[in-house]
């Protein structure tokens, strides 16, 4: 008998698709193939809080313009009766 395939198998978290539960069960139960190895990759989720953090520090200043720009126009409203001469 020939050597089965060694499979490895990388998840982004504990949860997969019934779909991917199957084909898991399927490699598994056969005789060609074993899982050999279950890799979670927790790079995703630290990746995210990362990219918020430096999105907020990068953008400091716009956001502080747009939050600036806001509160001047509720301060100091338009007079439409106001004419220029």
């Amino acid at each position: 008998m020939k050597n089965k395939l060694r499979i490895g198998i990388l998840l982004d978290s504990d949860m997969i698709t019934a779909w991917s539960y199957k084909m898991l069960e399927e490699i598994k139960e056969s005789n060609y193939a074993e899982i050999v190895v279950i890799v979670q990759n927790n790079a995703i989720k630290e990746k995210k809080k990362i990219n918020i953090l430096k999105k907020v520090f990068t953008n400091f200043s716009s956001i502080f313009f747009n939050l600036y720009n806001k509160l001047d126009k509720k301060l100091y409203k338009p007079n439409p009766r106001c004419i220029f001469t």
